[in-house]
């Protein structure tokens, strides 16, 4: 019975392979998946046909070693939570005239996935009006990668390929099979389309830079010439569309930070910042701070209490040697007071002695000029020390001695906003307990002004440039320490809206873009272009005189 099963499954197995390859339509899917392949990887194949409404030619198609989905338009999901994957292609299998509106059905699948390439297979006549109903729907859902294969014909299948800028048009492919590029892939050409830009907030610095013919584009930071560099490269218009006038954009200059839950709504998850805190270094100690480290009362206490010491040993001594000798002592209110060579030898200068001085009186003497030796040498090296030095205060190290120091933090709104929502909704209660939040350009401009009364969150990796900034301005001001880092690695990136159809091309440019180190060269300029923009003017003195590089390192804060 058992081999009788097996026999059975074989010849069924054999039957359906037999069938499949007595069937054009699937033999020319194989081939045109194939081409496909080769042009860019496949993981997934999402298939959507129509329900109860007749036999889809292509309905039992299973290419090897791919995955596939078959769904209808009554259920909806998005592809992106479900499977990890951006090489995903859609079959979508029209039977009636009316089915192309499957395009409807496939946008939400398809959020955040605009790049993705569609294949339409018609089993209705491809006629210039179907074709331009699903240009209609291309450009209202911004699809960009469509094939329509017109299978109408028993041993022939007719290819339409979408050509999506500047607007949706049809172009016949002969030979679809052979081409070289079925979908037209990363060298896209957006044929001078219209692209809008929305302004960033208004308290950011803005930059004037060239803009092909056009003349100057406003930017924000140095990330933003990456939008200007793609629109030049692939033949894109922009246009600039300020944030209370709509809001609809294509592309949001000025890269924000974003939390893991948000970062399916952006491009570019190439740039990872750190947020940290900087401080003042230490400051220069005034003469009379020198004069308060000193402590002189201390010293001058000690001086007082051995010169009382030796006073009262002396007069004792002087009188027991009197009473011995049978001479009466008689000392002045003075004596004791106005002791020249007790002060003498305190301060380790010289004083006289005479024969007549008792051999016990002679060393009590000589202990004092020791004891005043000792003292003047250490109190007059102490002092030349802390005058031939600028000393300095002990700088922040930690979170801890940032509050008690009393520094006032300056953070910006956007900062603080996605402190509180991302990392602890009570940070500036219980780490930084003293703040202000201000606009963007309000701390640029506090900080490139080098103010040192304030502390200030900023970048991590922006610290190199901004000590640059403070070399270029003659000043060292600022100063970076390990234990003031807020937060680290977070993705920070451009806004894009779900359906856009920039994305895929523009993470491809970003990438070659940091690999060809571009950034870094815009990023070396940004000093001096945010004097300029600023207004700050650089010092006279730029000598090494002018430097200060304290022992102990702090947390720097950067403008940017």
């Amino acid at each position: 019975m058992h081999c009788v099963l097996k026999l059975i499954i074989l010849l069924y197995l054999s039957k359906v392979i037999a069938q499949e390859k007595q069937r054009p339509q699937i033999q020319f899917l194989n081939k045109l998946l194939w081409g496909i392949r080769k042009q860019k990887e496949v993981q997934l194949i999402f298939m959507l046909q129509h329900h109860g409404t007749g036999r889809c030619q292509i309905e039992d198609w299973n290419p090897q070693n791919i995955p596939i989905i078959r769904s209808d338009e009554l259920s909806t999901f998005e592809l992106r939570k479900r499977f990890n994957t951006f090489n995903a292609l859609a079959l979508l299998c029209v039977i009636k005239t009316s089915h192309y509106k499957l395009l409807n059905n496939l946008a939400p699948t398809f959020n955040h996935m605009r790049q993705a390439r569609i294949v339409l297979w018609l089993q209705v006549r491809a006629s210039e009006k179907v074709l331009r109903k699903i240009c209609s729907l291309a450009d209202r859902h911004s699809y960009i990668e469509i094939i329509v294969l017109e299978a109408i014909y028993n041993n022939t299948v007719n290819a339409y390929r979408l050509n999506a800028f500047p607007n949706p048009t049809f172009e016949r492919v002969e030979n679809v099979l052979n081409s070289k590029e079925i979908f037209h892939g990363s060298k896209v050409n957006f044929q001078g389309k219209t692209a809008i830009v929305r302004d960033s907030k208004k308290s950011s610095i803005k930059v004037n830079i060239n803009y092909g013919k056009s003349g100057n584009f406003t930017i924000i930071r140095d990330e933003d010439r990456q939008i200007i560099e793609f629109a030049l490269k692939k033949n894109l218009t922009l246009q600039l569309n300020p944030r209370d006038y709509s809001d609809y954009f294509d592309f949001e200059l000025s890269p924000r930070m974003f939390s893991k839950r948000n970062i399916e709504e952006t491009v570019n998850p190439f740039n990872i910042i750190s947020l940290m805190v900087t401080v003042p270094c230490g400051k220069e100690r005034s003469i009379q701070d020198v004069f308060k480290q000193l402590d002189i009362a201390t010293w001058l206490l000690y001086i007082l209490i051995v010169y009382s010491t030796f006073v009262v040993v002396e007069c004792l001594i002087r009188i027991v040697i009197q009473r011995i000798s049978g001479r009466a002592y008689h000392a002045g209110l003075l004596n004791p007071l106005m002791n020249l060579q007790a002060f003498a030898a305190i301060l380790g200068m010289s004083f006289p002695v005479y024969r007549r001085w008792s051999p016990l009186l002679r060393q009590l003497f000589l202990l004092l000029s020791i004891f005043g030796f000792v003292f003047s040498n250490f109190f007059a090296c102490k002092l030349s020390a802390l005058l031939t030095k600028h000393s300095l205060y002990a700088p922040v190290k930690n979170f801890e001695e940032l509050r008690l120091s009393g520094l006032t933090v300056v953070v910006d709104h956007e900062q603080r906003a996605y402190i509180v929502d991302s990392i602890d909704p009570e940070f500036f209660e219980r780490v930084i307990t003293t703040s202000i939040s201000m606009s963007g350009l309000d701390r640029i401009r506090m900080l490139s002004s080098l103010n040192d009364s304030f502390a200030y969150v900023m970048i991590k990796e922006n610290w190199s440039f901004f000590e640059e900034y403070q070399r270029y301005m003659g000043r060292k001001v600022f100063c970076q320490a390990k234990n003031l880092t807020i937060i680290s690695n977070i993705p920070i990136m451009h806004t894009l809206p779900g359906k856009s159809i920039y994305k895929a091309p523009l993470k491809e440019f970003v990438h070659r873009i940091h690999e060809s180190g571009i950034q870094q060269y815009w990023k070396r300029l940004s000093p001096e272009n945010m004097r300029k923009t600023l207004n700050v003017q650089q010092s006279q003195l730029l000598g090494a005189e002018r430097y200060r590089y304290p022992s102990i390192t702090l947390i720097g804060c950067g403008p940017w």
